[in-house]
C-alpha cells in the first residue's frame, strides 16, 4: 500500500491510497500504535487505537484502521508504516 496523502485539497487527507483492504475484521483488544507517517496537518506523527485489521487476497499487504484523536476520521495505515504498538486499555 502507498501512503502518501490521496487528496492534498482536503483537511483532513486519507493517509494510505491504492488498494484499501478486501477483507477486514475488528479488533476486540485495544492495540495502540504509533506510526512514522505524518499527520496532514503536519502536527506530530499518527498514533491512536487500531480498530481493525484489513488485508488483501492474496496476502501481499495488510493495514490497520487506526482512530487518531487528532485526526477527522480513522485512517488505514500500512503495516510497514508501525514503528510500535502495545496492548492497553483506552482511559
Amino acid at each position: 500500500m502507498n501512503t502518501r496523502p490521496h487528496d492534498a485539497g482536503a483537511p483532513e487527507a486519507e493517509l494510505v491510497t491504492g488498494r484499501r483492504p478486501d477483507h477486514a475484521v475488528a479488533l476486540l483488544v485495544p492495540l495502540w500504535v504509533e506510526t512514522a507517517l505524518a499527520r496532514p496537518n503536519g502536527e506530530g506523527e499518527v498514533s491512536g487505537y487500531a480498530i481493525a485489521l484489513g488485508w488483501n487476497t492474496p496476502q501481499d499487504s495488510t493495514a490497520y484502521l487506526v482512530s487518531d484523536d487528532a485526526l477527522f476520521r480513522p485512517v488505514w495505515i500500512s503495516e510497514a508504516e508501525l514503528v510500535s504498538n502495545s496492548v492497553r486499555r483506552p482511559s
